[in-house]
């Protein structure tokens, strides 16, 4: 899971793991991408009663490259 305190957003992953390729990340480091089999995004999760109000969709490998970009500090 990720969350990002100054927008309330919150993903969640299934079956996530690493692909063994490195790619460069917001600040130009060279890091590991991940990838996720599905996930759902909650986008202001203070007002979210506590669950995915739509069935998370399938991630498609457009955006999993989105997703193997952001970085967990």
């Amino acid at each position: 899971m990720l969350y990002q305190p100054s927008t309330g957003r919150y993903w969640e992953f299934w079956g996530m793991e690493k692909t063994g390729r490195k790619v460069i990340n917001s600040a130009g480091r060279s890091v590991d991408e991940w990838r996720a089999a599905c996930g759902g995004r909650i986008d202001s999760l203070g007002d979210n009663p506590g669950y995915f109000r739509l069935r998370p969709k399938a991630i498609n490998s457009a955006r999993s490259r989105r997703v193997s970009r952001c970085s967990v500090v």
